[in-house]
């Protein structure tokens, strides 16, 4: 049983490891008979199921000088992504299943945050590739039925104080439509 509630996502790269050698890797260094992550993504978008959820697991390495490492295995979900994506990039099949996966998780557990593995320790993983991917795999804010106090509102409880008339924190406004329509582009809602 977990001691902290689930606060965070965290994306891996298994740099070319297929799910059977890092499970056995992960037996090797003791972390259990499945693996140190709570799901695993193949390149055809099938999912791996490794510690439950309701277990810590065993994926980032505690830096006793870094205090963002501390607790991060029993405050995060980790899942992990067939491929070296240094050198490669994801497959369709796995952005749809990270897509689903993500939205389903930050729904589930009220999460607000989906990281790569390098913004807690001093790593590539998850790779540039992914990296790059990961703040278009989560989920568009519901921003209520349209109006705009609704919007406001939403805003505020993102922690986004800026006006959406100069734009949104530091990003300019003309900056903000370009990411989204990137998005919708991503999404395949418009060409």
């Amino acid at each position: 049983m977990r001691k902290y509630p689930i606060t965070k996502i965290v994306i891996h790269h298994s740099t070319g490891g297929s799910w059977a050698s890092i499970k056995s890797a992960h037996k090797a260094k003791g972390w259990g008979e499945n693996s140190g992550y709570n799901w695993f993504v193949e390149k055809s978008g099938t999912i791996r199921t490794g510690v439950p959820e309701d277990e810590a697991g065993f994926s980032m390495h505690i830096d006793l000088w870094n205090p963002k490492t501390w607790w991060i295995n029993e405050k995060s979900i980790a899942i992990c992504v067939s491929g070296n994506f240094e050198n490669e990039e994801p497959t369709q099949a796995q952005i749809n299943t990270l897509k689903k996966m993500i939205a389903a998780k930050m729904k589930l557990y009220d999460i607000t945050e989906v990281l790569g593995h390098r913004d807690i320790n001093a790593t590539a993983c998850p790779g540039q590739k992914m990296y790059d991917l990961i703040h278009l795999l989560m989920p568009l804010p519901d921003w209520g039925n349209g109006e705009p106090q609704n919007t406001v509102n939403e805003m505020k409880k993102a922690g986004i104080t800026t006006p959406p008339e100069l734009g949104v924190g530091n990003i300019p406004l003309y900056q903000l439509l370009l990411l989204i329509k990137k998005y919708l582009k991503f999404l395949g809602v418009i060409k």
